[in-house]
C-alpha cells in the first residue's frame, strides 16, 4: 500500500511541477541562444573594427556622378570581388543587401543557420545573414571590407548599395537628379 501511495505523490508532485520544470528549460534555451547571437555580434564587430583598422585607402578625390532612372532612384553596375553587379543606391539601407545567389557569386558561402539575423525591409521583417565583402568598386571609386547582409533569394530581388558602402565615402550628395559620390 505503501509503495501505491509513494507512486501517487510522485506523479501528482511531478504533474504539479512539470509546467515549471518546462518553463525553466525554454528559458534556458533561450538564454543560451540570446547568448549565442550576443557572441556572434561580438565576433563580428571585432573582425569588423580589426579590418577597419588595416583597411586599405587609395583612389582619394575619385568622383563618380550617377543620373537618376526610373522613379528617381539611382542605378549602377558596380564591381563586387571583381565580378559585376546592378545595384539600387539606396540610402535608407543600413547595409549592402544582397541575396543569396548574388553571395554565391561574389564568392562567399553560407550555410542556413548562418539566416539568423532579423531585419526590418520595405517588405517586412525577414532574416539573413551578414557576411563582408572585400571590394565594391564603382567607377573609380573604391572602398574595401564592406558589412552586407544577405537575404533569401525570394526576400530581395535588386541588389542595394546601402549606407555600409557609402558612409566610408568622403560624401555623397543629391542635387536635382544627379548623385555625386566622392572618395
Amino acid at each position: 500500500m505503501w509503495r501505491y501511495l509513494l507512486l501517487s505523490g510522485v506523479i501528482i508532485f511531478s504533474a504539479v511541477q512539470a509546467p515549471s520544470l518546462f518553463e525553466m528549460v525554454i528559458k534556458e534555451r533561450e538564454n543560451s541562444k540570446q547568448q549565442e547571437i550576443a557572441q556572434d555580434n561580438a565576433r563580428f564587430i571585432a573582425l569588423a573594427n580589426a579590418q577597419k583598422q588595416t583597411k586599405k585607402t587609395y583612389n582619394s578625390g575619385r568622383q563618380v556622378k550617377l543620373k537618376a532612372g526610373r522613379g528617381g532612384h539611382f542605378y549602377a553596375q558596380v564591381r563586387m570581388n571583381n565580378r559585376p553587379v546592378d545595384v539600387m543606391v539606396d540610402t535608407g539601407a543600413t547595409t549592402v543587401a544582397i541575396n543569396e545567389t548574388t553571395a554565391r557569386n561574389l564568392g562567399i558561402r553560407l550555410k542556413s543557420s548562418d539566416f539568423k539575423y532579423t531585419v526590418n525591409t520595405a517588405n517586412g521583417t525577414k532574416k539573413a545573414a551578414i557576411a563582408m565583402i572585400d571590394q565594391i568598386q564603382i567607377g573609380n571609386i573604391r572602398i574595401y571590407d564592406v558589412r552586407a547582409s544577405i537575404s533569401r533569394d525570394t526576400s530581395l530581388s535588386t541588389t542595394l548599395l546601402g549606407m555600409s558602402f557609402l558612409k566610408q565615402l568622403k560624401r555623397f550628395e543629391v542635387s536635382g537628379d544627379t548623385m555625386t559620390m566622392v572618395q
